[in-house]
């Protein structure tokens, strides 16, 4: 093993309390996000109608921006740090924003169409989008759990729209504007791949607010051109948008981040893998099960995307991802750090990452 380079500290490792402690916080967080298909089905999709997706979407990150903002607030960082964080990224940080608002859009438009299960199964095979990019762009190596987790996830795929479209005809456009939210969310896991090293609750927070602008102005062009959206005030539809708001889309995030601190990054995401059966549950309590066929379309996709997502846990040491992630988000750990810009923090972090993975 090579020396260690001077100035990358391995930092407090993780104790097993720590672990055990934060590994509930990141599956909650996830569930939380199984939530949000269950709540868009019910109140876009399922009469009476009490929200209009697209303006579910708008409320659900206006919401969120405001909850991050408050947080930023309390951990006092003022309008030059945030100036500071995203000046070296704008240019992946703007194309973030419009990828985001597209994959909102497309979210909660479809549940008006289809199932809560059926929108978050094609939604969250986007791992195998990034796969694909990762392999043709990126050089990354494909590994025999990989191509297996690749091909199930991909023959499921398959069998799941086909299924589905033959059964429950009339739901492509549903089908149309999931598949679009999960190629949006795949190209918004990729910006985030080249944003490493910026301060994430910066990052997320302008996605936020800045997406909040663009489906606002989408909204009012929308109602120029005879849209003519619904939005039923009762304690379904404001505890909904509370809670894909607040919860998921603001605190949601802090939980999450929290954990990717503790845990790293990979395996704080690795429970991705259950929002489906989270939105599928929501299938049978909305009274829209799905036919077995569908199911076991379904669970074969998820198994692969689980599989793609377990040969990216085994590829990363835990103790190498560990520095990697608190290299990125503890910058007290280095001597001068805070006067030091963001640029200059993340070139060096750059090097100091090409460093330690050749160390690792």
């Amino acid at each position: 093993m090579k020396p260690r380079p001077l100035g990358l500290s391995r930092g407090p490792s993780p104790n097993t309390y720590e672990i055990q402690e934060t590994l509930p916080t990141a599956c909650h967080h996830h569930n939380t996000l199984g939530l949000n298909f269950i709540i868009s089905r019910y109140l876009t999709g399922i009469d009476p109608i009490h929200v209009s997706g697209v303006l579910f979407a708008l409320l659900r990150y206006a919401l969120g921006a405001f909850t991050l903002i408050g947080v930023m607030a309390y951990q006092r960082k003022g309008l030059h740090t945030i100036r500071e964080e995203i000046q070296p990224h704008r240019n992946l940080i703007l194309l973030s924003v419009l990828i985001s608002a597209i994959f909102v859009i497309g979210l909660h438009t479809s549940t008006e169409f289809i199932t809560s299960g059926t929108s978050s199964i094609l939604v969250n095979l986007n791992p195998v989008v990034v796969l694909i990019f990762g392999v043709l762009f990126l050089k990354e190596k494909l590994s025999v759990i990989k191509t297996l987790g690749f091909l199930l996830g991909l023959l499921g795929g398959l069998i799941f729209l086909w299924t589905s479209i033959t059964i429950a005809p009339g739901i492509e456009l549903g089908i149309l504007l999931a598949l679009v939210s999960t190629f949006a969310w795949g190209a918004y896991t990729i910006t985030l791949h080249y944003l490493e090293g910026a301060d994430r609750f910066v990052v997320i927070t302008v996605t936020l607010v800045t997406s909040s602008l663009l489906l606002f102005l989408f909204n009012l062009a929308m109602i120029s051109q005879g849209f003519v959206p619904v939005l039923a005030l009762d304690v379904f539809s404001i505890s909904g948008i509370l809670v894909t708001g607040v919860l998921s889309s603001g605190l949601g995030y802090v939980l999450y981040f929290t954990a990717v601190e503790i845990l790293g990054a990979t395996r704080a995401s690795s429970f991705l893998f259950l929002i489906p059966f989270v939105s599928v549950a929501g299938d049978f309590v909305l009274g829209e099960p799905p036919e077995l066929v569908i199911l076991m379309a379904g669970l074969i996709a998820i198994i692969g995307v689980g599989l793609i997502r377990l040969a990216g846990f085994e590829e990363h040491p835990r103790e190498c991802r560990f520095v990697y992630i608190l290299s990125s988000l503890c910058p007290r750990h280095e001597p001068n750090s805070r006067r030091t810009s963001a640029r200059s923090r993340t070139t060096a972090f750059s090097v100091r990452f090409q460093e330690r993975n050749e160390d690792c």
